[in-house]
């Protein structure tokens, strides 16, 4: 009898768990639906994605995940799906793997980019473009900038600290952030 209630429970377990990943994977299997990153705007305090420039609201519904939602995004960093949202001023449109990015950077600010991407912040010639450059020179550069930001956050989970503010990371946006503040890593 407890062989079998033993089963039943592990059973039981493993199909939670298998739909709980399910659920994660279609929710996150619409990032490449997102048509509109946040880049600038005044105020999301008064309805997230309400402007031009401040995203969509679906990006911002999974910000709210916090931290729940961080591992399952560092898995689609190196994602080359392309989305139908335009990369302002560097061209070309973010693929899902830029915008998984963007949302634990959103969700843990100061994550060293350029570090774990293996390269310089180009200082003298068109700055932020460094990233985009390296990431779209090759595919094993996206593998390998996943395995590094996987180890930085596997190291740094555990030191998280939150910090409470409407400071954002990825975009000019004024005031109003949707949770009310962010991770930092001590």
């Amino acid at each position: 009898m407890k062989i079998i209630f033993f089963l039943c429970f592990i059973t039981s377990f493993t199909n939670l768990h298998y739909t709980q990943s399910k659920s994660d994977n279609n929710f996150l299997d619409s990032l490449k639906y997102i048509s509109n990153m946040p880049y600038h705007c005044r105020d999301l305090e008064s309805g997230v994605g309400i402007e031009p420039d401040c995203g969509e609201i679906f990006f911002w519904k999974i910000i709210k995940n916090k931290l729940s939602i961080v591992e399952p995004l560092i898995e689609l960093v190196s994602a080359t799906t392309i989305s139908n949202a335009n990369v302002p001023y560097f061209g070309g449109k973010y693929s899902v793997g830029d915008i998984a990015y963007l949302a634990i950077s959103e969700i843990i600010h100061g994550i060293p980019t350029f570090e774990l991407l293996g390269v310089e912040f180009d200082k003298s010639g068109c700055g932020y473009c460094a990233y985009w450059n390296h990431l779209r020179e090759n595919s094993n550069n996206r593998v390998r900038f996943k395995l590094a930001l996987k180890d930085w956050y596997q190291i740094n989970r555990n030191n998280l600290l939150w910090v409470e503010g409407d400071e954002f990371e990825i975009c000019d946006c004024g005031k109003g952030h949707p949770n009310k503040g962010y991770y930092i890593a001590r």
